[in-house]
């Protein structure tokens, strides 16, 4: 598994200068471009290139990439979460079936973006802990299930908004 991270020489950290982040993903970009020399090296280099930005620039992609840094890759499903939080999600899905207007939609588009963020906030100790260099298997294992509970909410939101969804 490759570090993006490394790939780009920043600091494994969840709070990332986005910025700079932009700003190596175009310098290595002009480094690897295909049309820069011809070979088969510059186009697998171009292609992870791509990737280590499109995951390291999206929060809940990086969180992933960070869990799996430290833990390896993520069974996405035998995952078990707190069976509250589950209860939970349960109770919001029958909500979303349930939502027979627009504006049903939009209220409840709103509570899941505000669960999202008393989530992640419910976790800032861990995130900043693991910032500030703490790696510990408890701080680990918040990330993860943090990563795991932002994975429901974007579930949720997706189903919330398909075209297909009956109203």
């Amino acid at each position: 598994m490759i570090n993006y991270f490394e790939y780009f020489g920043l600091p494994c950290q969840y709070s990332i200068d986005e910025s700079l982040l932009r700003k190596l993903f175009y310098k290595k970009s002009m480094q690897v471009h295909p049309d820069q020399q011809e070979s088969d090296d510059n186009h697998d280099e171009a292609s992870v290139n791509n990737e280590a930005y499109r995951i390291l620039s999206d929060k809940h992609l990086r969180l992933k990439h960070i869990v799996e840094i430290h833990t390896g890759t993520i069974d996405e499903h035998t995952e078990k979460l707190n069976p509250e939080f589950l209860m939970e999600m349960m109770d919001l899905h029958e909500e979303i079936e349930n939502a027979e207007s627009v504006d049903e939609v939009n209220v409840l588009t709103t509570k899941i973006n505000d669960l999202i963020s008393s989530e992640t906030e419910s976790y800032n100790n861990a995130i900043q802990a693991f910032d500030e260099g703490n790696q510990s298997e408890t701080v680990i294992f918040s990330l993860r299930e943090l990563y795991f509970k932002e994975k429901y909410f974007r579930r949720m939101l997706q189903y919330l908004n398909r075209e297909d969804r009956e109203m």
